[in-house]
């Protein structure tokens, strides 16, 4: 373990990791999500990226490439492309859809986890190098880290917490 985190790309891939847990605890841990924290969360994400590029720099320039190295940034990347973009969208706008906004935010986080899966088979196969990265398949999950939360940043929305749902509400009374 400990000459896992001693290896330097693990560290950016761990700060990656920190930055999308932490957006995801912001959006999370606010009953009132305002737009402060909506920017603040997707900050988070973009500083994520940042550390999810820095982290295959650094281990190409220090040739310190490991398997488990390669698990954990798939690990980060299903976190900072997959789950916080997808959570941050889901409270800043899907979740006023209810179940169909459920649904986005699970398809989105699914083809996020079934991409970066196939990069791993395709990495242990040794049909996609690992040194570079160079094949790219439409889209790139970089860019998906960037758009949501650049776009959360650049399209105002206001939050109204008075305004009733546009799904039906049942309550637990009326269901008796």
């Amino acid at each position: 373990m400990i000459r896992h985190f001693l290896n330097p790309p693990n560290w950016f891939t761990s700060a990656s990791i920190f930055c999308s847990v932490y957006a995801m605890a912001l959006v999370l841990a606010t009953p009132q999500v305002d737009p402060a924290t909506l920017s603040r969360a997707c900050v988070l994400v973009i500083f994520g990226g940042i550390f999810d590029l820095l982290d295959g720099r650094v281990a190409r320039m220090t040739n310190r490439f490991t398997e488990f190295g390669v698990q954990l940034d798939s690990i980060a990347d299903v976190l900072g492309f997959g789950l916080a973009p997808a959570l941050i969208a889901w409270v800043w706008a899907l979740k006023d859809l209810g179940p169909v906004g459920v649904g986005v935010t699970f398809w989105y986080v699914l083809c996020a986890a079934f991409r970066l899966a196939r990069f791993n088979v395709a990495a242990q196969e040794h049909d996609w190098p690992l040194d570079g990265h160079t094949r790219a398949s439409p889209p790139r999950w970089p860019a998906a880290r960037w758009s949501p939360s650049c776009g959360l940043q650049r399209l105002p929305r206001r939050l109204d917490a008075s305004r009733p749902p546009p799904w039906p509400a049942s309550s637990p009374s009326s269901a008796s």
